[in-house]
């Protein structure tokens, strides 16, 4: 099947499912747009460590300094999963304790 009829298909399915079907397509595809999201910063992140385009921690620091006095940083269910996302994603890149740190900064 192409992707037209793909949609078509789909479009179907949507018109035609029930509230169960549509709010589990929803969180599903919600999911899949999600990580794809984060998959996608990720291999930006890696090609930007692979061409040496990084900060020192002491340059983060500063960065972050200046943002927190520019933006007032609400903590909603939404950032506390993406700084989950980022905690579990340091503890893989540096040691736990460098991710701590990191994300204590932020």
């Amino acid at each position: 099947m192409s992707t037209i009829e793909l949609k078509k298909e789909l479009k179907n399915y949507i018109d035609d499912g029930d509230d169960k079907f549509i709010k589990i397509f929803y969180e599903m595809a919600k999911a899949y747009m999600l990580q794809r999201d984060k998959d996608k910063m990720i291999a930006e992140g890696e090609m930007d460590i692979k061409n040496g385009q990084t900060y020192t921690l002491e340059e983060a620091k500063e960065i972050m300094k200046k943002m927190k006095s520019v933006i007032r940083v609400e903590l909603t269910s939404r950032s506390l999963k993406d700084l989950q996302s980022i905690r579990v994603f340091n503890d893989n890149l540096y040691s736990v304790s460098k991710s701590r740190e990191i994300i204590d900064d932020i």
